[in-house]
């Protein structure tokens, strides 16, 4: 596992892989590998898996991820800017990118990243996310394929908060870390399971 930071100190942002591991930031693109085929670098994000809010036209004013975040370190080793699209968000503006290696696809708000294998998202049709501070509430996100519209989220205390999926994104602010999320993938029902905070 692998952390990054943002300036926004204290803040923990994990991308949740689906196979039960706290995951990361696919960092970094070394030269492609002479090959018949074509290299992993070479087909598109949405070639691997069906993300449509990549796939609509950019606009500049709209989908432009300000200098002020993309100068940030943290961004500037992981995405690739061009390829940025606005999504809904709560109380900030959030982009969905593809990392520079176009292994992954990223969450990117100002101070926070987080990433989800593309390989991933087409195979269970979510990249699930959390990010959290000691004593705020759990910010809990995915990216989703075009073919999941709700995720299901089971709260600390039991109750399911269904959320709707726009722009392949969602997002939901509750005030403990949930017990798990579920949804309707490629394979069909899938859950991932957060992981337990002490205390």
């Amino acid at each position: 596992m692998r952390k990054r930071r943002g300036r926004t100190a204290g803040l923990v942002v994990l991308a949740l892989a689906a196979i039960g591991v706290l995951a990361v930031v696919a960092l970094g693109s070394g030269d492609p590998q002479p090959s018949a085929a074509p290299s992993f670098e070479t087909v598109p994000v949405t070639a691997r898996a069906p993300i449509g809010a990549l796939l609509r036209p950019a606009s500049s004013g709209r989908d432009a991820i300000p200098p002020a975040v993309a100068r940030q370190k943290i961004m500037r080793d992981a995405i690739d800017p061009a390829s940025a699209r606005v999504v809904r968000a709560i109380g900030r503006r959030v982009w969905l990118t593809r990392s520079l290696d176009g292994g992954s696809v990223c969450v990117v708000a100002a101070g926070s990243l987080s990433c989800s294998h593309v390989e991933e998202i087409a195979r269970r049709g979510l990249g699930p996310a959390l990010a959290y501070r000691a004593g705020g509430p759990v910010h809990v996100s995915g990216i989703a394929s075009d073919d999941v519209k709700t995720v299901d989220v089971t709260l600390a205390d039991g109750p399911v908060r269904t959320v709707a999926v726009a722009g392949n994104f969602l997002a939901l602010d509750v005030p403990r870390m949930p017990r798990a999320m579920s949804w309707v993938g490629p394979r069909g029902r899938e859950t991932f399971r957060f992981p337990r905070l002490r205390g």
